[in-house]
C-alpha cells in the first residue's frame, strides 16, 4: 500500500508594498487656487516718468522745462488711455519685461527708477517675519494686477507693475526707431497720427 504524500503547508504571501502616503499640505485658513502654466498670463508694464525737456521763450521763466510728467497710451479706437505694458518672454525676469514692453509701446527707452517704498520683500539675506517695511533705493513692483479670465476659458492674467523714469527722448534717434520698428500701432504724439489709427504716446503735466 502507498504511503500517504506529507501534507505541505503552503507558505504566507508576503505583504504587499504599500506606497507611503503623502502628507496632506498644511491648510493656510485663506482660499487657494493652483494654476498650471497654460491657464495663466505673465505680463509686465511700467509707470513711465520723465522730467519735460522743452523750454520756451514763454515758459523758461516760469520753472516748466524740467517738469515731471508721466506717459499715458491713447488708443485711439477706444477713447481710453492706458499704461505701457506687455507679456514676459521665456527666459525673460518680470522686470525685464517691464522695461523692454515699456520701450516698445512708447519707443521711449527707460531704466526702472529706484524708490523708497513699502514693501513686504525681506532683504537680501536676511530672514525676518512677514511684515511691511519701508526700504530706500529698490525696484520692486509697485503693483499688481490680477485679471480673471476664466468665465472665457482663458485662466487669469498677473500684470506687475514698476515705475520707470525715461533714460532717452524718443524723437527721432534711432533709440525712437528701434522701439517704434516693434510698436503695436504706436505712435509718439509729436509726431502726429499713431501709424494705423491706434495708439498715441501722451505726456501728461498734471500728476
Amino acid at each position: 500500500m502507498a504511503s500517504p504524500l506529507p501534507s505541505t503547508t503552503p507558505a504566507p504571501l508576503p505583504a504587499p508594498m504599500l506606497e507611503p502616503t503623502p502628507a496632506p499640505l498644511r491648510s493656510t485658513g485663506y482660499p487657494t487656487t493652483l494654476f498650471f502654466s497654460e491657464d495663466f498670463v505673465v505680463s509686465a508694464g511700467c509707470v513711465l516718468f520723465r522730467r519735460n525737456p522743452t523750454a520756451t521763450t514763454s515758459n523758461a521763466n516760469t520753472g516748466e522745462r524740467g517738469r515731471l510728467e508721466i506717459c499715458v497710451l491713447h488708443d485711439l479706437k477706444t477713447d481710453e488711455y492706458v499704461l505701457p505694458k506687455g507679456r514676459k518672454d521665456v527666459g525673460e525676469s518680470i522686470a525685464e519685461a517691464a522695461v523692454r514692453e515699456t520701450f516698445e509701446e512708447t519707443g521711449y527707452p527707460c531704466a526702472l527708477l529706484p524708490l523708497r517704498m513699502p514693501t513686504r520683500a525681506p532683504a537680501p539675506g536676511v530672514n525676518t517675519p512677514d511684515a511691511v517695511s519701508v526700504q530706500d533705493g529698490i525696484s520692486e513692483p509697485l503693483a499688481v494686477a490680477v485679471r480673471d479670465m476664466r468665465s472665457g476659458g482663458q485662466g487669469i492674467k498677473v500684470v506687475w507693475w514698476f515705475v520707470a523714469r525715461a533714460t532717452g527722448y524718443g524723437s527721432g534717434g534711432s533709440g525712437w526707431r528701434e522701439g517704434a520698428r516693434h510698436a503695436d500701432r504706436v505712435g509718439v504724439l509729436r509726431r502726429g497720427v499713431a501709424p494705423g489709427g491706434g495708439r498715441m504716446c501722451v505726456w501728461k503735466a498734471n500728476v
